[in-house]
């Protein structure tokens, strides 16, 4: 089902439902009734970022959260479940933040965050990230919430199940419709699709992954946030 009858509306989260109801406290609250100017009996929309999207009733208003009760619900897939893109931490937090904000309004539901020897390993800021993918899911009207994790190193990263494409400057192949149907959509195996570090992999790096899978963006050399945006853009249109 496609979302076109969601495109002039508002859609909130919230994981509190239960018994056909929803709560919506906090911050989804108070955008709710203090920035949209919701009250009793309005209807609107709630995605519980696991596949569901809810048209519900408003029907209790308290000092702090709200009540709805659910009369139609609609159901997405994930087309990327299987897709992790993956990347270090960047020298800049809003190239970071950018990068993940529109990497999640084009679909985008698994990250990967991992410590490279040449990356900027100055803290995580793992509950500003989610907080910013969550505004994205919403603002793009989808219905899968975006998973962020953390990965303590590049060896613990190669160690996931599933087959790994690096991209690296000097490979043969490009990262093209053709590579996607070739590498990425040709099975269900997990797909983890690794960007270096702004200061490029280490030798160290290069040998473990010496006989992974890799590709190139274009011939030319690209920063790390433009790097991440175009993967989520060239497997966008792919389905």
């Amino acid at each position: 089902m496609q979302q076109d009858f969601l495109s002039n509306t508002e859609l909130f989260f919230s994981d509190k439902i239960s018994n056909n109801q929803i709560i919506l406290d906090g911050e989804e609250f108070h955008h709710c009734i203090n920035v949209m100017r919701h009250s009793l009996n309005d209807e609107i929309y709630v995605t519980n970022g696991c596949g569901k999207i809810y048209l519900s009733k408003i029907s209790t208003v308290s000092k702090k959260e709200l009540t709805l009760e659910i009369f139609k619900s609609f159901e997405y897939g994930n087309k990327f479940q299987n897709i992790f893109l993956c990347f270090p931490n960047l020298k800049s937090n809003e190239r970071m933040e950018f990068a993940i904000e529109k990497c999640v309004e084009l679909g985008i539901t698994n990250f990967i965050i991992y410590k490279s020897d040449f990356s900027f390993n100055k803290g995580n800021k793992i509950s500003r990230w989610e907080k910013i993918s969550i505004s994205a899911m919403k603002q793009s009207l989808r219905a899968w919430k975006p998973k962020i994790t953390l990965s303590e190193s590049f060896q613990a990263l190669l160690k996931s199940e599933g087959d790994k494409i690096i991209f690296n400057q000097e490979a043969d192949l490009i990262f093209n419709r053709q590579y996607l149907e070739n590498y990425v959509f040709n099975d269900t195996k997990n797909k983890f699709l690794v960007i270096g570090p702004e200061g490029g992999f280490s030798q160290k790096e290069l040998i473990l992954v010496e006989h992974e899978l890799k590709a190139k963006l274009t011939g030319n050399r690209l920063r790390s946030e433009t790097a991440i945006i175009s993967i989520a853009i060239l497997l966008n249109q792919f389905l």
